[in-house]
């Protein structure tokens, strides 16, 4: 993944029943900037998100799981009403953005990356 050029990172992750969170992150140097938008009776606890983290060190977190590795998509069609998510990388070099989703199935690692993401 060609970190250097990562200008948007947009996740989102939730469910029907438990509410839903759309996350986008951008930045200005290493200051990181979040937009949150929420669904079905989702809240912002507000807590502070990213503190004490540049945009370098989210980068770098991010590098570490690999996920320019994970398959495009996951998807259990035998759970219903279950957890969708989605993560949408835009880079400013004008190359092709990444996308991953899912449905009720997740990479291994996935975990790690809402913890990096602040979203667990």
């Amino acid at each position: 993944m060609k970190k250097e050029f990562i200008k948007t990172i947009i996740v989102s992750y939730g469910g029907f029943f438990d509410g839903a969170e759309k996350r986008t992150l951008t930045h200005e140097g290493e200051k990181i900037f979040v937009e949150r938008e929420f669904y079905n009776g989702a809240f912002d606890n507000g807590k502070p998100l990213y503190v004490g983290k540049t945009w370098s060190m989210l980068l770098d977190e991010l590098d570490s799981l690999h996920i320019d590795e994970w398959d495009e998509g996951y998807d259990d069609p035998d759970v219903m009403d279950g957890t969708q998510w989605s993560l949408d990388i835009k880079f400013s070099d004008k190359s092709e953005g990444l996308h991953y989703w899912g449905s009720n199935k997740y990479p291994e690692n996935f975990d790690a990356f809402m913890k990096v993401m602040e979203m667990r």
